[in-house]
């Protein structure tokens, strides 16, 4: 059955759950990561739902609190679709971009985050109507070959909609000291990045939060943010 507004869709929720908000997307990802990824329990989770709230220890805007261990987290979400580029030649370029990292559109710094959960659609994006789910059918076959899972009807909030993304988990000092304030990944280009990893791969997104966990409780070494 096809979407009921895109005639490419592979279903109507399917289509459904593409076009949710990016905002609320990436909070419904990051909860189906640490409840199914992590393991962690919903009493540990906190989310606000709107765009100017105040959750966080020092009253700043964030997106998610995850209590992990023995400490709170405050966690900042991003999510990216595909951005095509050279769309036109033999060999397009699909892109992701994380924007507003540092600061907001306005230039204030952000809050006191700890780390930000950076998801990428591994898609062209929405305004690709015919090539999104096309390619969407050929990453099936691929991982069918490789005995993964990738159901393309999966709800944001079931583990398997995590096939379909690649996650950066990013410390705030990595990002002061590293990232330019709109990061831009070059999809086929990504190799073994010390704090990324592919969805359907468990235990390398466990370690890539254990890794990050441990960057943000390391000993702060001057003003990263400077």
């Amino acid at each position: 059955m096809s979407g009921f507004l895109d005639e490419f869709a592979v279903s109507i929720q399917a289509e459904y759950a593409r076009y949710l908000d990016a905002d609320v997307l990436g909070k419904i990802l990051f909860k189906n990561f640490a409840l199914n990824v992590l393991g962690v329990e919903k009493e540990s989770l906190q989310f606000n739902l709107s765009r100017h709230g105040d959750l966080g220890t020092n009253k700043d805007p964030s997106d998610a609190e995850i209590r992990f261990g023995n400490r709170p987290y405050i966690v900042e979400t991003k999510i990216s679709r595909g951005i095509v580029q050279k769309r036109n030649k033999i060999d397009p370029i699909l892109r992701w971009q994380f924007s507003g990292l540092k600061h907001s559109a306005k230039g204030t710094k952000r809050g006191k985050y700890d780390l930000v959960f950076a998801i990428g659609m591994n898609a062209p994006g929405l305004e690709d109507s015919r090539e999104y789910w096309k390619n969407f059918v050929s990453l099936k076959k691929i991982a069918k070959k490789e005995g993964r899972d990738f159901d393309l009807s999966a709800w944001p909030h079931e583990r398997a909609f995590l096939n379909h993304c690649g996650i950066y988990i990013l410390p705030r000092r990595f990002i002061f000291s590293n990232c330019p304030n709109h990061y831009y990944v070059t999809v086929r280009k990504i190799r073994d990045e010390q704090f990324f990893g592919w969805g359907y791969d468990i235990p390398r997104l466990r370690n890539v939060w254990q890794h990050a966990i441990r960057v943000v409780n390391s000993p702060s070494v001057g003003d990263e943010e400077v």
